[in-house]
C-alpha cells in the first residue's frame, strides 16, 4: 500500500514546467474560445475572453501576475523579460483594444478580427523575439 501511494504521489506531483506548459495551453484555449465569440458572441464577451487568455500567456511566460498591472509596470516587466520594443507596444495595444471594446461598445467587427490576429502574433512570436 506504502508503494502504491507513493507512485501515485509521484505521477501527480507537478513540477514548474509541466505546469507553466498547462496554464499556457489553457490560455491558447481561451483564445480559441474567443475566436468562437469573434462572430457569435457580443464585443463585451469576446474582448474579455482575448483579454484574459493574453493575461494568463503572459503570466506564465513572465512568472509573475499581471493582472492589475499598470500599463507602464507591466511595460517594465515586459522589458525585463527582453521582449523587443515592438512586442511591448504591440501587447499594450491590444489589452488598451480589448478595454475600449469591452467598455465603449460600438465597434465593427473588424477591429475583433484585428485584436485576435494581433493577440495569435504575440503567441505563437513570444519565443522568437526573445
Amino acid at each position: 500500500m506504502a508503494l502504491f501511494g507513493f507512485v501515485r504521489a509521484r505521477l501527480n506531483h507537478q513540477d514548474e514546467q509541466s505546469l507553466k506548459r498547462r496554464r499556457a495551453k489553457a490560455a491558447h484555449r481561451r483564445l480559441a474560445a474567443a475566436e468562437a465569440l469573434k462572430t457569435t458572441g457580443s464585443p463585451q464577451a469576446f474582448y474579455a475572453e482575448v483579454e484574459k487568455a493574453l493575461r494568463d500567456f503572459l503570466e506564465v511566460k513572465l512568472g509573475v501576475p499581471v493582472t492589475g498591472l499598470t500599463r507602464n509596470l507591466l511595460k517594465e516587466r515586459l522589458a525585463q523579460a527582453h521582449l523587443a520594443e515592438d512586442q511591448q507596444l504591440r501587447i499594450l495595444r491590444i489589452l488598451d483594444a480589448c478595454d475600449l471594446g469591452r467598455f465603449a461598445p460600438g465597434g465593427d467587427g473588424g477591429q475583433r478580427n484585428w485584436v485576435l490576429e494581433q493577440a495569435q502574433d504575440v503567441f505563437e512570436g513570444w519565443n522568437t523575439t526573445k
